[in-house]
């Protein structure tokens, strides 16, 4: 199916989904609400795909993403259909979307968006989401982003390190006793912590205590523990009071999807 084609057809599906009749009421002149109104479902999925407007595009996948229902099938193709996206904050929010509500088939497809040559914006939301679904494939992907020659964003770099904490293997802990010595303190401390829940050692910020433990030690991961990714919480916004299906994007602290069992239950 083409790209037009899918939009239309998924345009129409959530139109007969959630149009509740009509979408804003107008004209009552009961409220100011009644006048102006919050998006509906129905509308944020129009934004979602709207040819004329990447703003439109962003704020619409941005609503849905953060919605209870966000993660339903015909919204992961609008997802899907944003990370081909022209603009880059339209692709951004689409990685959000799966790092929301994807697994690891989705995670595959926001590993091509580690690249160098992407928008920063967009690497920025691919490390991110790395630390949400777990894809062993991204290894190399977020060991290059550690190299400021690579990755120049420190933000970025700080996001791959986070991300990298989930996997238990030898060359991801010695890329991030390497990451210690970043110029910028975020990557640092983003690198310090991935290694204190590879290892369950706490050993600072420097490399050299770390590389003497690792030539000291047989089994690295012994003491790993559970690996939790960074979760955003805020309170509500005023027009979040308002706006019966839309609630502030806090989440609960929780393991990457696809992450193996065995993973999950060791450590501390």
């Amino acid at each position: 199916m083409s790209g037009g084609a899918a939009i239309a057809l998924i345009t129409a599906t959530v139109g007969c989904q959630l149009d509740t009749g009509g979408g804003r009421r107008t004209g009552s002149g009961e409220s100011l609400l009644e006048l102006v109104g919050p998006p509906t479902p129905a509308e944020a999925a129009q934004w979602a795909v709207d040819p004329n407007s990447p703003d439109n595009r962003q704020q619409g996948l941005l609503l849905l993403a953060n919605a209870p229902f966000g993660g339903e099938s015909v919204y992961m193709e609008l997802y899907r259909l944003g990370l081909d996206d022209d603009d880059a904050a339209v692709r951004a929010a689409a990685i959000k979307a799966f790092g929301l509500h994807g697994g690891p088939p989705e995670g595959r497809l926001v590993l091509e968006r580690l690249t160098p040559a992407e928008d920063v914006l967009v690497r920025r939301e691919a490390a991110r989401t790395m630390a949400r679904i777990h894809v062993p494939e991204s290894i190399g992907a977020l060991i290059a982003m550690l190299d400021r020659r690579v990755e120049p964003d420190a933000e970025a770099r700080a996001l791959a390190a986070e991300a990298l904490g989930q996997h238990r293997e030898p060359r991801v802990v010695q890329a991030l006793i390497g990451a210690l010595a970043d110029p910028r303190l975020v990557v640092g401390e983003s690198a310090r912590r991935s290694l204190e829940t590879l290892t369950g050692e706490d050993l600072g910020p420097e490399p050299e205590p770390w590389l003497v433990w690792t030539e000291r030690t047989s089994d690295p991961f012994a003491g790993a523990r559970t690996f939790y990714y960074t979760v955003f919480q805020r309170d509500r916004w005023f027009i979040e009071y308002i706006i019966p299906w839309d609630e502030p994007p806090n989440e609960i602290a929780s393991t990457p999807a696809g992450m193996p069992l065995e993973a999950e239950a060791s450590g501390g």
